[in-house]
């Protein structure tokens, strides 16, 4: 069966022609007689408990989630009922979910991460608003529905806090603000902190074939690192591996990296997928011996805390040079006209790749491409610099609110024999 929303019901309708096994189509507000009411079909149900013929294994599939795409096309992880259970129990500890939440979900319900919001509140007994992200009708939830607890993304967070009514919704009771999907600029981490003095700061990274699982940087790390200079750099950090859940870094061999050294981070837990649905290859790519490989680049400091470096496959090679695009995103985002940019590799006879920002600028805000280019200087090694610059108005994202650094680069290598 399919359960959908009247904004959703054309493209069900046409789901629907193309899927033989799909044979309900049940809608929510849809006002259209053709299909099943949800509220009807609900009220006629039976509300005694299921009984299965055969208990639910621990290892059989429960559900599909499709991963983001952000470097190529989504594929279907395989949770089973015993990963989806701990998962949720790693989850929970994590997040420091409470009965008492009041939690507005912004993230998308077929996405790891509103799965998980929702897994979690249902768990500890929370109350769950469900909204799709507008920094209006964010900022009017969290007010009106006296919200404690929500999960957001840096861009997200940067929407509301540029909204000039910022300041006129009583946000009192919100107490903690979890975010993750990419790395958030210190500047705009400062100014929410200022803005919301009270909201405490959560960041989790994981992805969907690691069940959500994967390591924390708690609020008393935002706070040290927030008040001593000396912790500012944690900030840059994703945090500690989370109860539970073993991390580590490799090398393009499979072999764990020294402290400090830049490789691919592994994640080892129970809330792991399995495989993704009917795609061998890419299941023996993602999981080796136990350990799923994320695609995204780290180092572990002395002290255990995990630096994200950037998507492996966002990786630009110029000159036989590596760069990685987020190190160059970060100097690009600290100058005061940029709201926000994405750093991708352009083809170059001379290169190989050259490095190309695209760049939002902030509301009012002008400057050419080469002063922002020179803002560089002193702040980055020469050739990790930017040797174009675009302006628009808007990057492509995901609807979890990652950029799409493969749509950005697929304009310059269409007439290419090879994408690097």
């Amino acid at each position: 069966m399919l359960i959908v929303a009247k904004s959703e019901l054309q493209n069900a309708k046409l789901a629907m022609a193309q899927v033989a096994a799909c044979e309900l189509l049940i809608g929510i507000e849809t006002e259209d007689e053709s299909v099943i009411d949800y509220e009807t079909m609900v009220a006629l149900g039976d509300p005694s408990e299921p009984v299965l013929d055969t208990p639910l294994a621990y290892d059989e599939p429960s559900m599909l989630l499709y991963t983001s795409g952000t470097t190529g096309f989504p594929k279907g992880a395989i949770y089973t009922h015993g990963s989806t259970l701990l998962g949720m129990f790693v989850h929970v500890h994590a997040i420091g979910s409470r009965g008492t939440h009041r939690v507005m979900l912004p993230s998308p319900l077929y996405s790891a991460a509103g799965t998980a919001g929702i897994y979690c509140a249902a768990y500890v007994g929370s109350t769950s608003v469900i909204v799709n992200f507008d920094a209006e009708r964010a900022l009017e939830t969290l007010a009106r529905e006296k919200i404690t607890f929500t999960n957001l993304v840096p861009t997200t967070i940067q929407r509301l806090l540029a909204r000039p009514d910022f300041e006129q919704y009583d946000l009192s009771a919100l107490d903690t603000i979890l975010y993750g999907g990419s790395p958030i600029p210190v500047a705009v981490l400062r100014e929410a902190k200022r803005k919301l003095p009270k909201c405490r700061f959560r960041q989790t990274f994981a992805s969907t074939e690691t069940g959500t699982a994967g390591t924390v940087l708690e609020p008393a790390d935002h706070e040290l690192a927030l008040t001593d200079p000396a912790y500012e750099h944690r900030l840059l950090s994703c945090g500690k591996p989370q109860v539970a859940v073993d991390v580590a870094i490799f090398d393009d061999k499979g072999l764990s990296v020294p402290v400090g050294t830049v490789g691919e981070i592994g994640v080892r837990t129970e809330a792991n997928i399995v495989g993704f649905w009917g795609n061998p290859q890419a299941t023996a790519e993602a999981i080796r011996d136990g350990w799923v490989l994320t695609g995204d680049l780290a180092r572990i400091d002395e002290d255990g805390y995990v630096y994200l470096v950037d998507r492996k496959k966002d990786l630009i090679v110029t000159g036989a040079f590596n760069v990685y695009p987020s190190e160059v995103e970060r100097v690009l985002q600290s100058h005061q006209s940029v709201y926000e940019v994405a750093v991708i590799g352009v083809p170059s006879v001379e290169w190989g790749e050259s490095i190309k920002a695209v760049v939002v600028l902030k509301p009012g805000r002008t400057i050419s491409a080469q002063d922002l280019i020179t803002w560089c200087d002193g702040r980055i090694a020469g050739y990790k610099k930017p040797k174009t610059i675009d302006f628009v108005d808007t990057l492509p994202r995901n609807p979890t609110g990652k950029v799409l650094h493969r749509q950005l680069r697929e304009p310059y290598w269409q007439q290419q024999d090879r994408k690097i």
